[in-house]
């Protein structure tokens, strides 16, 4: 399989409800994000990136790609954790009720997921698993070549020649004033 670049991902800006600030030291360098919590309790997220989001309320735009349903995914980790090991990665899937269908958890620096059939939106976080510090440089999410392309591909052609309309044109076409 030919795998493309769907989205690279970086931690930009230090956000309520998207970052842990309590008692946290979050340092912006050139290329990374240092991040540092002594009594920082396990299973809380660290980062959460979203693919929906209500921008009125909160100023913010979604920050992860829209994916196709049923096809396989590969996430990409660049992240330096101390003490080792004591972080993942959480991928959680909500259906249009934005009720969660499905979660996905990927301890490895590299690991597939698999964007359910049924999910509309989805979020993915940087979760503590006793983590003291991150230095988190990005994630990346690989998919199929073709998954890289817009979801919906419109026809560009803006006037038809008589009988080369498409067809959903033919029941309005005399309807449609033609130039002269």
């Amino acid at each position: 399989m030919v795998e493309a670049l769907v989205q690279k991902l970086l931690w930009t800006g230090v956000t309520p409800g998207v970052n842990y600030l309590y008692g946290s030291i979050i340092q912006i360098q050139e290329d990374s994000i240092f991040f540092e919590n002594l009594h920082f309790s396990p299973g809380k997220p660290i980062k959460t990136w979203r693919s929906r989001t209500n921008y009125q309320a909160n100023r913010s735009c979604p920050e992860l790609p829209l994916l196709y349903p049923g096809v396989t995914y590969r996430l990409e980790q660049k992240v330096t954790i101390t003490p080792e090991q004591t972080a993942y990665f959480q991928i959680q899937y909500f259906n249009r009720q934005n009720e969660e269908i499905q979660r996905d958890i990927l301890r490895n620096g590299q690991e597939e997921f698999t964007f359910p059939k049924d999910a509309f939106t989805y979020r993915i976080s940087l979760m503590s698993a006793g983590c003291r510090q991150v230095e988190f440089f990005h994630i990346a999410i690989y998919g199929p070549e073709n998954s890289a392309k817009p979801l919906v591909e419109r026809n560009q052609v803006s006037s038809y020649t008589s009988g080369q309309e498409p067809e959903e044109l033919r029941l309005v076409s005399r309807l449609i004033h033609q130039k002269g």
